[in-house]
């Protein structure tokens, strides 16, 4: 399978789980969802085997850039859902692309903390 597709499948996987259960448990906020898929995304990538083998062939650069493409999509894809009238995470203005900007800016601070405390330290 595709290092890519690997990646993509297990990005779709975690942020429909944790997407599912939000709305379960009706807690779903714009900034729950991020923080939360954030953290899991970080903890996922870097602990599970069938990510993580591949995952360390990656530069700190690559890890960074992936996570921050994951971290986006997230967040401006429930922005676009909203503009859409799909889900109602911000508004569709410039004001809510302002918010869902300073959510990303805390989901890609958990990201690299999370990632920082679950990495594997070699020697």
């Amino acid at each position: 399978m595709s290092l890519y597709l690997k990646y993509a499948l297990a990005f779709v996987v975690i942020v429909g789980l944790i997407y599912a259960g939000l709305i379960a448990l009706d807690a779903f906020t714009p900034e729950a969802f991020s923080i939360l898929a954030a953290g899991v995304l970080a903890v996922a990538f870097e602990r599970f085997p069938w990510l993580a083998a591949e995952f360390d062939k990656l530069t700190s650069e690559q890890k960074q850039l992936v996570m921050f493409l994951f971290l986006a999509v997230t967040v401006y894809g429930a922005f676009g859902l909203s503009c859409l009238a799909v889900l109602v995470a911000f508004a569709c203005t410039g004001a809510g692309a302002m918010q869902a900007l300073i959510v990303l800016l805390f989901a890609i601070g958990i990201n690299q903390g999370a990632f920082a405390l679950a990495h594997k330290k070699s020697g």
